[in-house]
């Protein structure tokens, strides 16, 4: 994850209450400012530290009893969501959550874990431990008698001379042949090429990842902003806006943005060049647009030799503040 700075420390920890509240919000009670975040963060890592909490992330408001329950002592890293979507409250008395925003990077996915537990030096002492008997039955040794009902089935196996049969039910063991080899066959084993069968799981030349880094609504007049797309190793991107139409009285501008730079700058410190008109354009069927001006557009690189990808937009001093724009993209690989 590409880490956006907070306005101060402070902002690192909120406290979700009783009350629904939106992510950003929560973070500038924080600070006790305004973080100035762009929409377009779609990653974030939570640090739920003494009470449970429940989040929603498509709209929707969570109440106590309702929404994705995140539990007290477990870390969550959420990657390619719409966080100004995200909304937080409390399932019982209020809850400290630490929290870090920013940009997912390429091939992270979402995940969660609870705390791991240290224990200080010399507070435990264990010794040696030896078991010989289990279940009032005393352990096999290598080479040695193997009860007829073993209570667990050992690392090492029995020799058996033909093959058990078990039912429905059965506890199993490793069962090896008069040298040792265990017997037995992996069920994609094919006896006819004596070998195992091998299948691709969701093979990538199928695979995709969608994305909106853009989702605005009002927005304000003579602004100018961007959504950024990290598509290192994707051969085809396709981007669709959509916008309010020739409705706002601000003029509403949208272009598309490429680099190359792939030094370790974050994207958006790179070096962007205009290749609006190098993207395939479906509503003239032909490449050449060089801007998409209060339309729905879409745009689709089929071959994307890019580092980042950006989506341009700004809005005329028309004093509207009422421009809308949401984009969707998809990342083929």
């Amino acid at each position: 994850m590409y880490i956006q700075k907070l306005a101060n420390a402070a902002a690192s920890k909120i406290t979700v209450t009783a009350t629904a509240t939106n992510l950003y919000d929560l973070l500038d009670t924080a600070a006790s400012t305004a973080n100035d975040l762009p929409g377009s963060l779609n990653a974030v890592d939570l640090v739920v530290e003494d009470g449970d909490i429940r989040m929603l992330l498509d709209g929707n408001t969570p109440t106590a009893a309702n929404g994705i329950l995140l539990s007290s002592g477990c870390v969550y890293s959420f990657r390619g969501i719409p966080l100004t979507k995200m909304q937080l409250i409390r399932v019982s008395s209020d809850v400290a959550v630490s929290v870090q925003v920013g940009l997912s990077k390429e091939g992270e996915g979402s995940s969660a874990a609870a705390y791991a537990v240290t224990l200080e030096a010399g507070s435990v002492t264990v010794g040696d431990v030896g078991i010989t008997e289990l279940g009032g039955q005393n352990l096999p040794i290598d080479d040695a008698a193997m009860a007829l009902n073993p209570v667990f089935a050992p690392i090492g196996g029995e020799y058996r001379a033909a093959d058990t049969t078990y039912t429905d039910g059965d506890a199993t063991i490793l069962q090896t042949d008069v040298n040792g080899y265990v017997k037995g066959v992996d069920k994609a084993y094919d006896s006819s090429t004596q070998s195992n069968k091998v299948a691709e799981v969701s093979p990538l030349n199928q695979a995709y990842v969608g994305e909106v880094p853009i989702d605005e609504t009002n927005i304000a007049q003579s602004t100018t902003d961007y959504g950024y797309l990290d598509i290192s190793g994707y051969k085809t991107i396709g981007i669709q806006g959509v916008t309010s139409g020739a409705a706002p009285t601000d003029v509403l501008t949208c272009t598309i943005e490429g680099t190359l730079q792939d030094d370790g700058t974050a994207a958006a410190s790179c070096t962007y060049v205009d290749v609006t008109t190098w993207a395939f354009d479906s509503a003239t069927g032909a490449r050449g647009t060089a801007s998409w001006v209060d339309t729905d557009f879409m745009a689709i690189m089929d071959v994307a030799p890019f580092k980042y990808v950006r989506v341009k937009y700004t809005t005329s001093a028309g004093g509207g503040n009422d421009a809308d724009l949401t984009v969707f993209t998809k990342k083929l690989y």
